[in-house]
């Protein structure tokens, strides 16, 4: 399944970028999935915002897959 993460930096005026950091591959199952991010604190950008744009919403069968998403970081 392809996903793709975006991030914003800033204010509302800012532009999404595609975010480096953080490789989503989620696998097609039942079981509860964790992504780490890559990003080094002391090189990464904060980011205000995250957008996170699934290829598909159906798995294989055509049932809806329902996510349930925490985001944890640090201000």
């Amino acid at each position: 399944m392809d996903c793709i993460v975006y991030q914003k930096s800033g204010d509302e005026t800012t532009e999404w970028e595609e975010c480096e950091d953080l490789f989503i591959d989620p696998i097609d199952s039942n079981e509860v999935q964790t992504f780490e991010s890559e990003a080094d604190d002391a090189t990464s950008v904060k980011c205000s915002s995250l957008r996170i744009e699934f290829g598909r919403s159906t798995d294989f069968y055509g049932r809806i897959v329902i996510y349930s998403l925490e985001v944890w970081g640090t201000e």
